[in-house]
């Protein structure tokens, strides 16, 4: 039997590559979910992509963002009514922001906002596994629907067991998408991002 696996591409300043995405999108073993600023021409660029997931927020934008986050979230729910290929909205740093950026009610409007007119669509925040003991984790865990679980540094590979155990008790009942950090070109972050299931890999 063969199993799909669930992959992704993400960069942080300039997105994703498009040759790879197109590339990767052709395979029958491969459902891709890539993350893309909140833009139509982006949109436009990754509607054939199968799933999208937007960024709602701010916080390490690689573009200009004119609205507020609340703002942004609810465009990005009446846009999924357009581009139904929309699964969700993304929110970078939440953890080291909350108390600075960001309150609790803050992340809260932005999630009611998202699912205003698409109630499917999930909240996903990114959270950084050196992250999964910070004071600031039972305050953001009931904000979101998904974890966007990055491993950063090449430890977390050999502890990668240990830290998936700590984030499924820490977001108990999420959905969790892991993120790995592959390398830089020409200062883009470029990163892989694998879609698990709530109770595991």
């Amino acid at each position: 039997m063969k199993k799909q696996a669930n992959v992704g591409f993400i960069g942080a300043g300039g997105f994703i590559s498009a040759h790879h995405l197109v590339t990767a999108n052709e395979s029958e073993s491969l459902n891709i979910p890539a993350i893309a600023d909140l833009n139509e021409e982006t949109l436009q660029l990754h509607q054939d992509c199968k799933k999208l997931i937007c960024q709602v927020t701010r916080t390490a934008r690689s573009g200009e963002q004119l609205e507020s986050d609340v703002e942004c979230a609810e465009k990005l729910s009446l846009l999924s009514l357009k581009y139904p290929n929309i699964i969700g909205g993304i929110a970078d740093d939440l953890v080291i922001y909350l108390g600075y950026n960001y309150s609790v009610k803050d992340v809260q409007a932005i999630r009611a906002a998202l699912k205003k007119h698409n109630d499917k669509l999930d909240l996903y925040g990114v959270v950084y596994a050196r992250e999964l003991d910070h004071e600031n984790i039972p305050r953001v865990a009931p904000c979101l629907d998904a974890v966007n679980l990055w491993l950063d540094r090449k430890s977390d590979l050999a502890e990668f067991d240990l830290i998936l155990e700590k984030c499924l008790g820490r977001f108990p009942g999420k959905k969790i998408m892991l993120a790995q950090l592959v390398g830089k070109q020409r200062e883009i972050i470029v990163g892989v991002v694998i879609f698990t299931r709530k109770c595991g890999l």
